[in-house]
């Protein structure tokens, strides 16, 4: 006897779904003959497992097959079943998968809820919200171990305080800084968790896996006007698998841009539980999972090392080792690569990149997750593995959303998405994509060669598919204007069950919102979907409270984050050792040339040119060094920036650590340059300046004593360093990519060489053009302290064959007292200080553009 009309509907790989009704009696599930249910998969063990009943319900129970059963994308041994359950059989080395779906017909469809957890009374004077050790305890890697406190009042109330968590405490969509005192009614959100108020107790509500993405009338637009996507509105419900698919160009990274945030759309607005999404940005970070089509992680790092500096970054600060290296363990578990977790990542395929790429977005356990192209590159069978992968990360509890030009294993996914020029002209299970564009191949590749280009209504396409469309919008517009093919299939598909269905039907039952006023705004029938709306039932219809309002980027620790890019950057620069070696050996090798052209009594000598040649050299050579180190440090791993930008990453700490690690650099390569030029030249601090009255003596750089005047120049030089250091990161945020980067580099040196007013002089009238360089600067600094006698003009003279009747330099000055030198070396910093904050205004700024 069937109980209730349960049915298992079994899928296998592409083949049409088969209903299976349910007995009183257990059922066989194997790829032999003498099963109750026969599947043909030759992953699947003769017996593989066993349906039978328990209670009202029935359970799974694994027989032993080599590929077990899953169920939230983990092996188990057996499962209960609950209506809507789903139920896997996959095979890992094809990426092949038979689909169980568990179904009661006296039980209606509901989307997964976010469970609440046990009321928590109020009743101790400060109740503790945390990872563990607290009163509420919320076991979510993005939750502080001691995350907030709620404090009871003498009078009576309720006071929110954030103790200093990483990831924040957030009230009504805005992180809070300083205590809040709580109305009744109001929503706090910490990590994926939301804990409703209602006067005298917490009601926890756990959001992981239970998820709806909602997205109204989203339009972008770009310079001239041109749109990208085009009035997109649908629903994804927790723990969808879903996949946007189309030609090139027709906008589908733009619009998972615009659903995961990267980069908002124009107009329109995405939901996430009803909550406004980009308005409270900052209370979903931690909950997002974004992957690009590049890497974003350091190829020169070993897997498990990239995981780890990028666990430090987005876990609490109070994460302790232990937990970081479960975590990693964990994530590389979830993608198959803990076999890899040693080697580095520039060593691996394509495929197992992506994997990696995908790790390091579960460590902080994401229930929104984005990927854009994970599969572009990859053969037809990493492709499928890829596939598998994501299905599993799917059903673990994850909204996922990806985009892809391969068709080829979309039956993976829940739903499919079609795009051509902007506008969705398809949303819904795979299979019936094939129905509405009527393709019987099952192909889905040959929708693609009915979406492109104008409609031709002589062709047989219009003639048989879309002439009602056609004919309906060229009636609405000027005689012989042109129509898409885009634009029918658009029209024919929101007139269609499908659209009435997948579309219509959800946005009507989406989940109720709280508007800036303060009211729930109710909008649909689905409140299992919402935490607000269940919020509102448990808590007797208490008015929900929140605000509108895009909060400011999380406080969280500049310090902290300086610290671990410092570390990260160290060590990948020390990982790279062909590329160390090379910079190493620049300053030997440059000093090597100088020292084949340089006197011995080159700065002994002070009426010799050949003393200020040597400082020009000196100069220059210090500005070249920090250009060269630094100009494709930042455009070389701009999407590995972007992404954790994303993640709250601070534009101040990320340009601070570049600046401390490549200053060591400049460092040492200033000192090993000096002590290779002291090989030869004599940087005596004692040095005899011939006036009319005769020889005077003087001490140079006798203000630093006892470091003395070759420290005064190794000072300068390295300052010098310095600037061209900020120059070189400025050039690289500027630039797209590295080798723009690169190109720009002579740009940038040549003006070095021209205005460092030592060699050639200028016209007065365009001689204030060298202040805009810092080898100016720098050689002006040099020649004070080394009580240079200020460079003449030999081709400008009074008195011909009189050196003394030249004229001087404009604007140079070789005044060797203390106070000129100190003015010199902090305008050689405040040079440097320019180049870095406009660094950092660029990078906030690229940044901003996308929002």
């Amino acid at each position: 006897m069937n109980v209730q009309g349960a049915r298992l509907i079994v899928r296998d790989g592409d083949a049409a779904p088969v209903q299976v009704p349910l007995e009183r009696r257990p059922l066989t599930i194997g790829r032999t003959v003498d099963n109750d249910i026969v599947v043909t998969a030759s992953f699947l063990a003769a017996h593989h497992a066993r349906v039978e009943p328990v209670g009202a319900d029935y359970r799974i129970v694994d027989l032993g097959g080599a590929c077990g059963i899953m169920f939230g994308g983990q092996r188990i041994g057996t499962h209960t079943l609950r209506h809507n359950d789903v139920i896997r059989i996959g095979d890992p080395l094809t990426g092949s998968f038979v689909t169980l779906l568990y179904q009661r017909s006296a039980q209606s469809t509901m989307v997964p809820a976010a469970t609440p957890i046990t009321r928590i009374p109020l009743e101790p004077r400060v109740t503790t919200i945390g990872r563990e050790g607290t009163n509420v305890t919320l076991a979510s890697p993005l939750v502080s171990r001691a995350h907030a406190e709620v404090g009871t009042l003498p009078g009576g109330g309720h006071v929110l305080r954030d103790l200093g968590s990483t990831n924040g405490t957030f009230v009504g969509g805005q992180r809070i800084t300083t205590p809040r005192l709580l109305q009744p009614g109001v929503l706090i959100q910490i990590g994926p968790f939301k804990l409703a108020y209602d006067g005298s107790s917490l009601l926890p509500f756990d959001q992981r896996g239970a998820m709806t993405l909602e997205a109204r009338d989203l339009v972008r637009t770009v310079g001239g006007g041109r749109t990208i996507i085009s009035g997109i509105s649908l629903i994804i419900r927790p723990r969808e698998f879903v996949a946007i698919v189309g030609g090139s160009g027709s906008g589908k990274s733009t619009l998972l841009k615009a659903l995961s945030g990267f980069a908002r759309a124009s107009s329109g607005a995405v939901y996430v539980n009803g909550d406004d999404y980009y308005g409270n940005f900052d209370a979903y970070r931690g909950v997002l999972g974004y992957v690009p089509q590049h890497d974003i992680l350091h190829g020169r790092l070993r897997v498990e090392e990239a995981l780890r500096y990028t666990a430090e970054l987005r876990l609490p600060a109070d994460t302790e080792a232990a937990e970081i290296e479960a975590r990693v363990a964990r994530v590389l578990d979830d993608v198959d690569m803990t076999a890899h977790r040693r080697t580095r990542i520039d060593q691996l395929s394509g495929g197992q990149r992506k994997r990696v790429s995908i790790a390091a977005e579960l460590l902080a356990d994401p229930s929104l997750f984005f990927l854009d192209e994970p599969t572009s590159g990859l053969d037809p069978g990493l492709e499928k593995k890829m596939m598998y992968t994501l299905r599993r990360l799917a059903d673990a509890g994850r909204t996922v959303v990806l985009v892809t030009h391969a068709t080829a294993n979309i039956q993976q996914c829940d739903h499919v998405l079609f795009l051509a020029e902007g506008r969705m002209v398809f949303f819904g299970p795979p299979r019936m994509a094939l129905r509405m564009f009527h393709v019987s191949s099952g192909d889905f590749a040959d929708i693609y060669t009915k979406l492109e280009g104008v409609a031709d209504p002589g062709s047989a396409l219009v003639e048989r598919e879309l002439r009602r469309e056609y004919e309906e919008l060229s009636h609405e517009r000027p005689p012989g204007a042109p129509v898409s093919l885009a634009e029918l299939w658009a029209l024919k598909f929101r007139r269609g069950e499908t659209y009435a269905r997948f579309v219509h039907d959800r946005l009507q039952r989406a989940p109720p919102r709280v508007r800036d006023d303060g009211e729930a705004a109710r909008e649909g029938g689905e409140p299992a979907a919402s935490v607000t709306a269940t919020a509102m039932r448990l808590l007797g219809g208490a008015e929900l409270r929140g605000r509108d309002v895009r909060p400011a980027v999380a406080p969280v620790s500049g310090l902290r984050q300086f610290g671990i890019l410092t570390r990260r950057y160290l060590r990948l620069l020390l990982s790279d050792q062909r590329n160390l070696v090379i910079l190493l050996l620049q300053a030997p090798i440059i000093g090597g040339i100088l020292l084949l052209v340089a006197k011995e009594d080159a700065l002994q000598n002070l009426e010799s040119s050949h003393g200020r040649l040597v400082l020009f050299l000196l100069a220059l050579v210090a500005v070249w060094f920090g250009i060269l180190n630094s100009a494709r440090e930042i455009s070389k791993e701009e999407e590995i920036f972007r992404r954790e930008r994303l993640a709250s990453l601070k534009v101040g700490p990320y340009v601070a650590s570049k600046v401390f690690v490549l200053a060591a650099l400049c460092f040492v390569q200033s000192v090993v340059l000096l002590l290779v030029l002291a090989i030869k030249v004599d940087f005596s601090a004692e040095v005899v300046e011939f006036t009319g009255t005769g020889p005077v003596y003087h001490l140079r750089g006798e203000f630093l004593a006892p470091l003395g005047f070759l420290s005064a120049l190794g000072g300068t030089i390295f300052l010098t360093s310095i600037t061209g250091l900020g120059l070189g990161l400025l050039i690289s945020s500027a630039a797209n990519t590295s080798d723009r980067a690169m190109s720009i580099i002579p740009i940038a040196l040549v003006p070095q060489i021209v205005f460092a007013l030592a060699l050639m002089p200028l016209p007065a009238s365009v001689a204030w053009v060298s202040y805009l360089t810092s080898s100016r600067f720098a050689m002006e600094a040099l020649g004070a302290l080394s009580r240079l006698p200020l460079p003449r003009d030999y081709s400008n003279c009074v008195i011909p064959g009189n050196p003394r009747s030249c004229a001087i330099y404009p604007t140079v000055d070789y005044d060797p007292s203390v106070v000129h030198v100190l003015q010199l070396w902090g305008t050689l910093a405040a040079y440097a200080a320019v180049c870095l904050t406009l660094t950092t205004a660029i990078l906030v700024a690229r940044d901003r553009q996308r929002h």
